[in-house]
């Protein structure tokens, strides 16, 4: 085998293993809503539409990883127990290095219909109701990687 051949075999080996391990450390990332200082869900309401309620949530990820962490977007829905309870969508670029807490605004919505009750609780208490689960997608150049916690 040619000098050559095995470094473009030894080169993409590499990358791929790179691959994967930025995959593996995506999935491993931690998102977190609660304000280390109040112990509270770190919300804002931004303004309501006939969409429904808009809001922006204050995301501590955490990178357990060594690797650096570099995403495009991130796309979430969140569920309760009562059924799906809204959206939320970020197209800003995010840098989370290994090892480290950042953190992430993420703009949410709330639709009314089937979620109207849970909308006017957050407006008129400024908190997420407890239970809340989400399931997303973190859009990488190459691949998404799915992830999914409790948020509440």
């Amino acid at each position: 085998m040619k000098t050559s051949t095995k470094i473009l075999l030894g080169g993409a080996a590499a990358a791929a293993g790179l691959g994967l391990w930025y995959y593996k450390a995506a999935q491993d990332l931690v998102f977190d809503i609660t304000d280390p200082s109040t112990g509270l869900p770190n919300i804002q309401v931004k303004g309501a539409d006939g969409a429904g309620l808009h809001l922006n949530l204050r995301f501590a990820v955490t990178n357990p990883s060594i690797l650096p962490f570099l995403s495009p977007t991130f796309d979430f829905v969140f569920d309760t127990s009562a059924g799906q309870l809204g959206t939320a969508h970020n197209t800003t670029l995010q840098g989370i290095p290994g090892r480290s807490t950042s953190f992430i605004d993420v703009d949410a919505i709330i639709p009314y219909a089937g979620a109207a009750s849970q909308a006017l609780s957050i407006i008129q208490s400024q908190q997420l109701p407890t239970g809340i689960t989400y399931t997303g997608t973190i859009n990488l150049p190459l691949f998404r990687v799915p992830i999914s916690g409790q948020l509440t």
